[in-house]
């Protein structure tokens, strides 16, 4: 019994270092170390060197699987040839010739490695690419007469290229046996394919993997926000010719400058859940952080702002908050009424703190306040005579329950008079002055169906960067308990990206599209989940959902001593959380695109799923 307990207690200590991740800061050996987004304030989520090993342990290429997956390609109707493309330029020719032999190892055969050579002017590098040139004719080199940078080498080998697709490999970096099949399994799957990326994983010069990046599914907003494609990726060959192919003027950002520009013309682009990549780190290479090529981000930013003046979209790009990161600044249209609806939950008090805070800060030029009370509460009155004095645009309804329901939410919505909406919880503290414009930005796009803020606890612990399906067997929140200023997994917690939900505390909507959406289910989802239950009919109608980091709040949690919650509230509020694990079940057992298949989907914290 003893011995039992014992284990029984090292597995609950594993478990909690596990879920303590955001402990693991630079102090300690770890190797996701996301160089490239940390600043002398930033913290980050990191893994110990084992945790990684142990997951890479679970999925590695054994020779069984290789047989397998032999038998798998035989068995393809579809067999392109692909064309790896590689520019060379001045690099080590111990790296050079492991990029080279990365891709002779490939299980699927059909490739072709297209090489350029910027002039390098290097003995040992030509005779090398001789070599291999002459040893396989699979590869092909092209030795160019002057140096012209990375953009035009990397356009010279598509030149001498004959396949289908291109594949995009750096001179000193490294692609997975069987990165080549999984794109050719994919593209048996999804013919209508244009651009296929896949995760990656550092190398160091020891050949030690480390520091994955498990990235989510096509996200335009997040692209906009940071490469987070990058590479591994494949790309329809002539997709890339239409395109006009690499652009001079990007360098160091010529990939991000080209996925843009390729996400202009196909919402073809999936995703596969799989490490193909390993990218090299060594001194004054990207890998090694930002710092190695500081001129990189402003390369990025201009591309950026490039595919802002190439879509029509008004708007500035600026750095953002850690290296890498943009923040794309789109100028608010018409700046339409907004009616931002504040059901009163927790009595004249956060109410009152709310709407000061919203009435200080905000730089808004139109909007309406709507107070949603309930029939027990008394004072009202007051809060009526208290802001009376000042605002006139501020109006008070009346719910005919105990408890503030989602059929008062839409009937305030009904006679509010604003184009925009924004519904808040009245335990919300506005911070940012321009937290309106920084959700009508988006809201006003077309294509986007919701936009929610960035709120956390008064001790800086975040509680809200988006929600998350298929957590447990329901719904979560992205980075909960993560402090507000850490970085969070690839800064996450920081930049514009597309989401899968915004909480009901703080989300703004087109009036006229909630309408048409049909509002909050107010027959299942009286109390809870309705913010949820929303979110997900906008995106199975095809709308975006965006988390915006420039909108924040504190939120204020009931003060202790509270009166009781009814036991058939608490019945009902759980009652609604199991309908929509029944009504949803399809979808959250899908797991959630933006949340990669390779974290442990218990909680959100982006654990390695071991």
């Amino acid at each position: 019994m003893k011995k039992m307990a014992e284990l029984f207690s090292l597995k609950k200590i594993k478990f909690v270092i596990r879920r303590r991740v955001t402990t693991f800061f630079q102090k300690n050996k770890c190797a996701n170390r996301n160089n490239e987004y940390i600043n002398k304030n930033g913290k980050i989520i990191q893994y110990s060197e084992a945790d990684y090993d142990k997951w890479l342990e679970k999925n590695q290429l054994t020779n069984a699987k290789k047989k397998l997956i032999k038998q798998e390609i035989a068995a393809f109707e579809f067999t392109p040839l692909i064309s790896i493309i590689m520019p060379v330029y001045r690099v080590d020719p111990v790296w050079l010739d492991k990029a080279i032999g990365s891709v002779q190892k490939q299980i699927y055969s059909n490739w072709e490695l297209c090489i350029a050579d910027d002039a390098s002017n290097d003995d040992t590098i030509r005779e090398l690419l001789l070599k291999y040139s002459r040893g396989d004719p699979r590869v092909k080199v092209k030795f160019l007469s002057r140096n012209s940078g990375i953009a035009t080498a990397s356009n010279e080998a598509v030149f001498i290229s004959d396949g289908q697709y291109l594949g995009l490999l750096d001179h000193d970096d490294e692609i997975s046996a069987d990165a080549l099949y999984e794109n050719v399994k994919l593209l048996n799957r999804c013919p209508d394919a244009k651009l296929i990326y896949s995760d990656k994983d550092k190398i160091d010069m020891h050949g030690n993997r480390l520091n994955p990046f498990f990235k989510p599914d096509y996200s335009p907003d997040l692209l906009l926000s940071q490469n987070y494609i990058c590479h591994f990726n494949v790309i329809a060959k002539p997709l890339f010719e239409k395109i006009g192919g690499f652009r001079k003027g990007f360098e160091g950002s010529q990939d991000h400058d080209l996925l843009l520009r390729i996400a202009e013309q196909t919402d073809h682009i999936y995703h596969i859940p799989k490490i193909l990549y390993h990218w090299r780190i060594i001194p004054d290479s990207a890998a090694s952080g930002f710092s190695a090529k500081p001129q990189a981000w402003e390369a990025g930013r201009k591309a950026v702002q490039d595919a802002l003046q190439r879509r029509k979209i008004k708007g500035n790009v600026v750095c953002g908050k850690f290296n890498g990161t943009y923040c794309v600044q789109r100028k608010v249209l018409q700046k339409p009424s907004v009616s931002i609806i504040i059901p009163i939950n927790n009595k004249d008090r956060y109410f009152k703190q709310c709407v000061t805070t919203i009435l200080e800060k905000t730089q808004y030029p139109s909007f309406e306040v709507i107070g949603v009370f309930d029939y027990l509460d008394d004072n009202t009155l007051n809060l009526k005579k208290y802001f009376g004095k000042t605002n006139k645009n501020i109006e008070f309804v009346k719910s005919f329950e105990r408890y503030v329901t989602s059929k008062d939410l839409n009937q305030a919505v009904e006679r509010a008079r604003g184009r925009y909406i924004i519904f808040l919880s009245d335990a919300l503290e506005i911070v940012t002055a321009g937290w309106i414009e920084a959700l009508s930005e988006h809201t006003q796009r077309d294509e986007v169906g919701v936009v929610g803020g960035k709120y956390y606890l008064p001790d800086g612990r975040l509680l809200h960067a988006g929600i998350l399906i298929g957590i447990g067997d329901g719904v979560g929140y992205s980075h909960k308990y993560f402090y507000k200023d850490d970085v969070g997994y690839y800064a996450q917690t920081h930049i514009i990206r597309n989401v899968t939900g915004v909480a009901g505390a703080c989300m703004m909507v087109k009036k006229n599209l909630f309408q048409q959406i049909g509002g909050f289910d107010e027959k299942y989802f009286r109390h809870t989940h309705y913010d949820i239950d929303f979110c997900l009919r906008l995106r199975e109608k095809g709308y975006l959902n965006v988390f915006t980091p420039y909108c924040e709040a504190v939120f204020h949690p009931p003060d202790a001593g509270e009166p009781e919650t009814p036991d058939e509230y608490i019945k009902q509020k759980q009652h609604e959380i199991n309908f929509i694990k029944e009504r949803w079940k399809a979808v959250l057992a899908k797991g959630d695109p933006y949340y990669n298949p390779n974290f442990a989907s218990d909680q959100a914290d982006f654990a390695f799923k071991l």
